[in-house]
C-alpha cells in the first residue's frame, strides 16, 4: 500500500488525500460504461435532497453523509457551493497543498463553523472524495472529531486494521495532535477504520487514538483499496 504524507489522517487504504486518483485500466473496468444523462443527475439529486438539510450538529452530518455518500452516492452531484447553501457550514472545492508545504503544522482552515467541521471536495475523472475536517480552533481544543473515543452509536461497525510500522519509516514527519486517548476509548491508536458499500468508500487512520477526518470516497475501484489487500492487513485489535 502506498501512503502520502500530506497529513497523518491520510488513510492508507487510498493513493494519498493529495493524489489525483489514477485509473488503474489492467484491473478494473472502466467507471462508466455510460455516462449519466443530465436527467438521471436530476433525479440523484431531487432524491438527496430528501435527506440534505441545514446541519444541526456533528452527528447530523456525519449521518446525512454516510446516507447520500455511503448508502447511496447521489451527494457526489451537488457541487462544493450548492451543500454550503444546503448545509450552513463551509464547504469548499480542495486543493492540493503546493510544494514546500510544511506538514509538520496542521493545514485545516481558521474559520468559523457552526458545528466546528468543515468539508472539502475533491473531483477527479476517476470519482469525487469529501474529506469531513475540523477548523483550527476545534482542532486546537479537540484533535479528535471523536474526542470521546468512539463512533456514533447511530454508525454500523466499522471494519478496521492496524497500520502496519513500516508503513511510515520512508516518509517525512508529519503533524501528529497531542492526543490523549480514554482508557476505554473504542477508536484505537495505530488502526484504521473503514465501512463500505458497492464501489463506495468512507475511511479513517487513527495515530494516536484521534481522527482527524473522514474520507468518503465514490471510487473504491480506482483506489487501493481492494479485496486482496485488505485480506492481507492485521485485522487483530
Amino acid at each position: 500500500m502506498k501512503l502520502q504524507t500530506v497529513m497523518v489522517l491520510c488513510s492508507i487504504l487510498m493513493f494519498g488525500c493529495s493524489a489525483p486518483y489514477e485509473e488503474n485500466s489492467h484491473s478494473h473496468p472502466k467507471r462508466d460504461e455510460k455516462a449519466l444523462t443530465v436527467e438521471a443527475i436530476a433525479q440523484a439529486k431531487a432524491s438527496c435532497l430528501k435527506t440534505l438539510h441545514k446541519v444541526t450538529s456533528r452527528d447530523d452530518l456525519i449521518g446525512q453523509m454516510f446516507q447520500t455518500a455511503l448508502e447511496d452516492d447521489c451527494l457526489y452531484h451537488f457541487t462544493s457551493a450548492e451543500l454550503a447553501k444546503i448545509w450552513g457550514i463551509p464547504v469548499f472545492d480542495y486543493v492540493q497543498p503546493a510544494d514546500g508545504t510544511d506538514f509538520s503544522k496542521p493545514l485545516n482552515k481558521d474559520i468559523e463553523s457552526s458545528i466546528g467541521l468543515y468539508v472539502e471536495k475533491e473531483t477527479a475523472a476517476a470519482g469525487a472524495s469529501f474529506y469531513m475536517k475540523m477548523t483550527l480552533s476545534e482542532l486546537n481544543q479537540h484533535f479528535s472529531i471523536f474526542p470521546e473515543g468512539h463512533f456514533p452509536s447511530s454508525l454500523p461497525t466499522p471494519k478496521s486494521f492496524a497500520v502496519p510500522e513500516e508503513a511510515l519509516r520512508p516518509h517525512h514527519p508529519t503533524y501528529i495532535p497531542p492526543y490523549q486517548s480514554q482508557p476505554q476509548a473504542k477508536i484505537k491508536a495505530s488502526r484504521t477504520y473503514y465501512w463500505f458499500k458497492d464501489n463506495r468508500a468512507v475511511a479513517v487512520t487513527s495515530w494516536v487514538g484521534e481522527v482527524m477526518h473522514l474520507w468518503f470516497t465514490n471510487s473504491r475501484r480506482y483506489s487501493e483499496i481492494s479485496d486482496d489487500s485488505l485480506a492481507q492487513a492485521d485485522h487483530s485489535e
